[in-house]
């Protein structure tokens, strides 16, 4: 009986380890289009859905804005900035909304640059603009969080936030840019560590019980 269930939980594992364990890159540059929303699989099979909006600054309010892509990557087409990149104005800014099929930590992004002399881009979980985000400024070839830390174009989150839904948009009106790519990797929901703890404990109960026998 136990090796029954050891065994299917094993097949279960098997089946989580994919989306679980894998690193996923994407690449979002392509021929020129236009749509509400874009969907993409990442090179170890994960799933992403990318929707565009407007932000306005005054009530944090959002806007659908449709998404556009070319051959550097996605931006937004929306007014008013209707450029297809990601920028914004002193009253509104642009955003893209990355929504996986499971929980990512941020790993890394490349960004197609138009204004090299000075960018800049607001990170965080969607929709809680109003939470903690960071700030990345571009200048003299790197970007800056602003702790001081410098870094390249791409840039390296450091595995940054645990969620499924988050937004890259333009800070200010000097900004102009596209996303290119994307790297995650996928955070194992709490099933998938039940089933490993499940997993370890009948391993125990099954050497228990060899040695039991053993003795006797």
């Amino acid at each position: 009986m136990i090796r029954k269930t050891l065994g299917a939980l094993a097949a279960l594992a098997c089946l989580a380890a994919p989306a679980s364990a894998a690193v996923n890159t994407f690449d979002f540059t392509g021929s020129p289009s236009i749509a509400n929303e874009m969907s993409f699989t990442g090179d170890n099979g994960l799933n992403v859905t990318v929707t565009g909006y407007e932000l306005l600054y005054i009530g944090l309010d959002f806007l659908p804005d449709q998404v556009s892509q070319n051959s550097a990557g996605l931006g937004v087409h929306g007014y008013p900035q209707d450029d297809n990149e990601l920028d914004g104005d002193l009253f509104t800014t642009e955003a893209l909304v990355f929504e996986f099929d499971w929980v990512v930590s941020a790993q890394s992004i490349a960004l197609s640059l138009f204004n090299t002399e000075t960018e800049s881009f607001l990170w965080w979980t969607f929709p809680e603009a109003a939470d903690a985000f960071n700030i990345y400024s571009f200048s003299n070839g790197s970007w800056s969080l602003f702790d001081g830390n410098l870094a390249e174009n791409p840039y390296d989150f450091n595995g940054g936030l645990g969620t499924q839904k988050f937004a890259i948009a333009a800070h200010d009106a000097n900004s102009d840019f596209r996303v290119a790519g994307l790297t995650v990797s996928a955070i194992p929901e709490p099933a998938t560590w039940l089933m490993m703890i499940m997993g370890f404990g009948l391993v125990g109960i099954a050497s228990r019980r060899r040695s039991v026998a053993a003795a006797a």
